[in-house]
């Protein structure tokens, strides 16, 4: 986790630095991501969990003893405290979100490495060969944690080429990123809870499925209302060379039937 911190701080240090923004601001953002972030993630999970606190409220602090952290807490809150921090020190949201969601996302991926040493986010069971004995769970199981990483570091360089493409352009068209991030992520999430074998219930729904589907629908609604004149002009291109290639081989097949009558 420390890692994953220390990785994730510098990366956003070294691209703000880069991009010329301020770095005590940047600093500063970062710490209040961290802690929000933790906050979000540690409450979340107590809700989660709430049968492992209730004898004891001690347990709600002694992050050492009594571990948990949920990711969709630390991701909510956190994003919510940075909102507030950027507007406040007039830090341009979209610029700077797309530089936070890379050290994020690459953290993400360093830290499901520690999730899975230490033998949490485990998955359900397996006879794939590339199954794995937990420490005092029954059978093989899905490595749950290694494919989280895995998709994450792809997540992540499929991020930071887009980051590269959108460098210069205006700072209001900026956000491509962090959109990205939020959709991709998601869907990664959603899709390997279906593998995840510690998954929480509600109502029959799995938490952290309803979660992940919430914040891509959300997100997707933002990137058609933030680009709406970039997707029309898209999809009136795209119309325009359907139209031509169905012209082209129309006038082809006229010219054929007229060589041979």
């Amino acid at each position: 986790m420390a890692l994953a911190f220390l990785v994730a701080t510098f990366l956003i240090w070294k691209l703000s630095r880069d991009e010329e923004l301020e770095e005590e601001k940047i600093l500063d953002g970062i710490l209040i991501a961290i802690f929000f972030g933790i906050l979000g993630a540690r409450i979340f999970y107590i809700l989660l969990h709430q049968d492992e606190f209730t004898p004891n409220l001690i347990r709600v602090v002694h992050l050492i003893k009594f571990p948990g952290l949920a990711f969709h807490g630390g991701l909510i809150l956190g994003t919510i405290a940075l909102i507030f921090y950027f507007f406040k020190n007039k830090l341009s949201f979209w610029q700077t979100g797309d530089i936070f969601v890379l050290g994020l996302c690459l953290g993400q991926a360093i830290a499901r490495i520690g999730c899975f040493l230490n033998g949490c986010c485990y998955g359900i069971k397996t006879r794939l060969f590339w199954g794995v004995y937990f420490p005092g769970l029954l059978g093989k199981r899905h490595p749950t944690q290694i494919y989280e990483a895995i998709l994450d570091f792809l997540i992540f360089l499929l991020l930071f080429s887009i980051y590269k493409k959108t460098l210069f352009i205006k700072r209001e068209k900026r956000g491509l990123v962090m959109l990205n991030y939020f959709i991709l992520t998601g869907i990664s999430r959603f899709a390997l809870e279906f593998l995840r074998g510690d998954s929480v219930y509600w109502q029959g729904i799995k938490v952290a499925q309803l979660l992940s589907g919430i914040i891509v629908i959300i997100t997707a609604v933002i990137f058609i209302i933030k680009y709406r004149t970039e997707i029309k002009e898209w999809m009136v291109n795209k119309i325009l060379n359907i139209k031509n290639q169905i012209s082209k081989i129309n006038t082809k097949k006229q010219k054929q039937q007229n060589i041979k009558k």
